[in-house]
């Protein structure tokens, strides 16, 4: 029992990782695209 509770917690967290990972990745993502059209902008100025 104690064994099947601690398993999913580790797959719970690993879980947990993952989603931040893909999060930060996006969120460096559309910075990058906000740092783009700043820059666009900047030049067009």
């Amino acid at each position: 029992m104690s064994f099947a509770i601690r398993y999913k917690k580790e797959r719970f967290i690993s879980f947990l990782k993952r989603f931040k990972k893909s999060i930060n990745r996006k969120v460096i993502f559309i910075n990058k695209k906000k740092n783009v059209k700043n820059k666009i902008l900047k030049k067009i100025k």
